[in-house]
C-alpha cells in the first residue's frame, strides 16, 4: 500500500525472507521461524528509502516498520534496517556488510 508506483516493478519486488531463506509471503506455507525479513530487491530500493521518489518522499520500509511496531507490539519486534540479499538468502560476514549490496529491510522477530 505505502510503495511509490510508476512501473510497478519496486511494488512486486518485495521478497520475504524466514530465518534467511526466501519463502513465498502468502498462503498457508510459511514456516515458523525466529526471525522474519521483508526485503524490496531491486537496485534502487536504497534510493527510494532515503526519499528520492516524488511519490515516498520520507521512504517506504522505516516508516512502515513504525507503523507495523505501533499496532503488532504487544506481538513482536519489529525494526528497520539493512539487509543484503543473494541468491534467494539473506547474506551474512564480508559478502553481507557491503554497503552498496544492502537493501531497506523490515525486520520481525517474536516477543521474547
Amino acid at each position: 500500500m505505502h510503495s511509490p508506483v510508476r512501473t510497478g516493478r519496486y511494488r512486486e519486488s518485495h521478497a520475504l525472507f524466514a530465518d534467511g531463506r526466501q519463502v513465498l509471503p502468502i498462503g498457508p506455507e510459511i514456516p515458523v521461524a525466529e526471525e522474519y525479513v521483508f526485503v524490496n530487491l531491486v537496485p534502487y530500493a536504497r534510493k527510494i528509502e532515503r526519499g528520492l521518489s516524488p511519490q515516498a518522499p520520507d521512504g517506504v520500509y522505516q516508516a512502515v516498520a513504525h507503523l507495523a511496531q505501533q499496532q503488532f507490539r504487544n506481538l513482536a519486534r519489529i525494526t528497520f534496517s539493512y539487509r543484503t540479499v543473494l541468491e534467494g538468502v539473506i547474506a551474512g560476514g564480508k559478502a553481507g556488510d557491503r554497503a552498496s549490496n544492502r537493501n531497506p529491510a523490515i525486520i520481525i522477530r517474536g516477543k521474547v
